[in-house]
């Protein structure tokens, strides 16, 4: 109802999703997003009694990203709650940028709207074009294994290229 009141303003943001005000954004919020995504997963599975193995900071290139290690859901939870846990993560950035899309309809004031406008942007992006991408291993690849009840994926996914690439280099 809020976009279709506003004639979907809000996808201005979009566009502007690789300018350098943007970016910036980016740089500076996306550690936040990543704590609150990564929460999600740490509250998903300690409330189906996983224990988290351990969590912290990855640094890449002098850039803080945080993590938990959830793994021990593989062995220890049911297949819906090994589910759930894996999704948490995109439903936790689905809800930030829920709450951006809110948020940016209420404030007032260019620099706070483009601010929200890029979380709303990069919550959304982040969780649909990685997290829950099914070929990418993070929480969609993981979502995927469960849903098809092959938790081996990638290994199975390794061995079909090899034969399809043997396949095409010995051209049948």
């Amino acid at each position: 109802m809020l976009g279709v009141r506003s004639d979907w303003a809000i996808m201005e943001s979009y566009r502007n999703v690789f300018s350098l005000q943007a970016l910036a954004t980016f740089g500076i919020v996306a550690p936040f997003l990543k704590v609150i995504h990564e929460l999600g997963h740490a509250l998903t599975a300690t409330r189906y009694g996983v224990r988290l193995r351990k969590g912290g900071l990855y640094v890449i290139g002098l850039y803080p990203m945080p993590y938990v290690d959830c793994s021990e859901a593989d062995v220890s939870a049911h297949r819906r709650h090994r589910l759930a846990i894996s999704a948490a993560g995109i439903a936790v950035d689905v809800g930030v940028g829920l709450v951006a899309f809110i948020a940016w309809y209420l404030v007032e004031g260019s620099y706070l709207q483009v601010l929200v406008g890029n979380i709303f942007v990069f919550s959304t992006l982040n969780s649909l074009l990685f997290n829950a991408n099914p070929i990418v291993k993070l929480d969609g690849y993981y979502v995927m294994c469960d849903l098809i009840r092959s938790r081996n994926l990638a290994t199975r996914a390794a061995a079909v290229f090899k034969e399809a690439r043997v396949w095409v280099m010995t051209l049948g």
